[in-house]
């Protein structure tokens, strides 16, 4: 089934697809603050349905494990996914591992090397799966893959089943939105649209997707992150820069700034759009080095020269290190620390913590390959 984007009120439209596909039993991934609002809705009053609220914020095999067994007992007709990337992925993810006859549990072992060695096996479709993002950044909605974490190490289940069928994006789910998360998930979008510009896969259509991305939130994120999305139409605009980077990058995959961020989730609790635009600004002169370092992009040397060149001019800059200050800029007027220290990054120890957890297959999608000494310099910078 092809995926459905709709740009309407949540209500209308969900009404509308479960009529149109009979549709009547629905297991809902959502959290507590968006579970009320559901319960609240008319809409909901026509349907039998079931709310699991009860997993982490960075979901790992435990509360995929607990939601499979619920969807198994409950047999649902579809799958509702109501929230941030978080919540979108473990749906994701959920509903197409139960639907595999050869998974009865998922031990954090088993799980961990069967996803290393691409062997999980996914034959079986699962559900019909509906997703209602409720932030502006991830961009879940629109990707075939999600992320689980195992023994707080981060690992990526990446299958063209996972991708949701529907998408509904109403932008009153982002009203009330903290200052902080319209930050963060603003400069997840913008990362991810950065880095599949760069990325050693990306094509025509990526590179459309992503550009349009930086665009609006070029000159978008500042405006929300000071007066919010409750008025004007900076929420709707926010969700399709959102909804066009996920699409970007379910074309290339993200790259090394992403490597590096997840270690620094998972170790320091730094959110992870901020955690990826940490060193993101450090990449426009790295991946513009293209006599020092080698290539690992096919297209070669030119192609990496005038990708990089094309970024700059995206954020009005003429070198890597104007770009990098007009990125900094940024992030110092939405709230965005810049400091490691500050963060808690302090020590060889920690500085350690996070080169040993990098996800060495973001690092091949970057342009010049990068080593381990180089992330060093990077974080001790």
């Amino acid at each position: 089934m092809k995926q459905l984007i709709i740009n309407n009120s949540f209500s209308e439209s969900l009404h509308q697809i479960l009529k149109e596909h009979n549709l009547k039993k629905i297991f809902i991934f959502t959290g507590i603050r968006n579970a009320k609002r559901l319960k609240n809705s008319k809409i909901m009053e026509n349907y039998h349905y079931n709310i699991f609220t009860e997993f982490d914020k960075n979901p790992d095999v435990r509360d995929v494990n607990k939601a499979k067994d619920l969807i198994n007992a409950y047999n649902p007709d579809v799958i509702l996914a109501v929230g941030g990337g978080s919540t979108i992925d473990i749906a994701k993810q959920t509903n197409v591992l139960a639907a595999q006859t050869n998974s009865l549990m998922f031990t954090e072992q088993s799980l961990s090397k069967d996803i290393s060695e691409n062997n999980l096996n996914i034959k079986n479709n699962g559900l019909p799966l509906i997703a209602i993002p409720t932030t502006a950044g991830t961009g879940s909605e629109s990707t075939q893959f999600s992320v689980i974490y195992i023994n707080k190490r981060k690992y990526s289940i990446d299958d063209p089943k996972l991708l949701p069928n529907f998408v509904i994006l109403d932008s009153s789910f982002l009203n009330g939105s903290p200052t902080e998360l319209i930050a963060t998930t603003g400069m997840d979008a913008l990362t991810q649209s950065i880095e599949s510009l760069w990325s050693v896969n990306s094509t025509e259509q990526s590179r459309g997707y992503a550009t349009e991305a930086i665009k609006i939130i070029r000159d978008t994120l500042e405006e929300a992150y000071i007066s919010g999305y409750d008025s004007g139409d900076s929420g709707e605009v926010m969700l399709k820069a959102a909804n066009l980077s996920g699409k970007a990058i379910n074309i290339t995959r993200t790259t090394a700034p992403h490597a590096i961020s997840y270690p620094l989730t998972i170790h320091f609790k730094i959110p992870h759009g901020h955690a990826v635009a940490l060193t993101l600004s450090k990449f426009f002169e790295i991946n513009s080095q293209t006599n020092k370092y080698k290539i690992n992009d096919l297209r070669g040397k030119t192609h990496v020269d005038s990708i990089m060149k094309y970024i700059f001019s995206l954020f009005l800059a003429s070198s890597a290190k104007e770009c990098s200050k007009n990125f900094n800029k940024l992030m110092d007027t939405i709230g965005l620390e810049r400091n490691f220290n500050k963060l808690g990054i302090e020590s060889k120890a920690d500085i350690k913590k996070i080169t040993d957890n990098i996800d060495p297959n973001r690092i091949k999608n970057n342009p010049v390959e990068i080593d381990k000494e180089t992330v060093e310099n990077i974080l001790n910078n």
